[in-house]
């Protein structure tokens, strides 16, 4: 049977990590945030992880990247292809799991490394699955214009959207309120 971790030491002391996997989704989302500092991320994704009583050292922040990357390295989760976001996929991964596994996430208790499992394990059959091939398919090796077309437009689709800095969206909404 798969242990997956439930207590991290961090400079000396062990701290219960909070392992539902809502919570390391909510880390996720955090770390993306380009709306706060590092420090203020940081700290958000330590006490999320280890509790109030957990010092934000840098060997704090390294176990809970470790922790949120289920044990991979940084260069071992750069090299995979991103072709999933949690949250802009949220609604995929729901019903690949109750059509796959039968698992109501909304419901569900479950472990962030199980989850993470799961996902990876989900069929072909699974509607995240197919997002994902759709995502990944290189439109080259279809053999007509026609095809081609069909598939560039079912990427444009179920495309990843690009997540925009605060000074970004600032610039998208005065750009826009020109049009108003």
């Amino acid at each position: 049977m798969i242990q997956y971790p439930e207590v991290a030491e961090i400079d000396g002391v062990e701290f219960r990590i909070n392992t539902d996997y809502r919570v390391a989704l909510q880390c996720m989302a955090i770390s993306e945030n380009a709306a706060i500092s590092d420090l203020e991320r940081s700290t958000a994704i330590c006490i999320l992880l280890f509790g109030m009583d957990v010092p934000v050292t840098q060997s704090a922040v390294d176990m809970a990247q470790k922790y949120l990357q289920c044990g991979k390295t940084t260069e071992e989760q750069l090299a995979s292809n991103k072709d999933m976001d949690f949250e802009q996929d949220a609604d995929f991964i729901t019903a690949s799991f109750m059509s796959d596994y039968h698992v109501d996430l909304s419901k569900a208790e479950m472990h962030w490394w199980q989850f993470v499992q799961l996902i990876s394990g989900l069929t072909e059959h699974s509607i995240l699955s197919k997002v994902r091939d759709i995502r990944n398919y290189n439109v080259h090796d279809l053999p007509d214009e026609k095809s081609k077309q069909r598939m560039r437009r079912a990427q444009q689709q179920v495309a990843l959207k690009k997540k925009l800095s605060p000074d970004e969206q600032q610039a998208l909404d005065e750009f826009e309120a020109l049009f108003l």
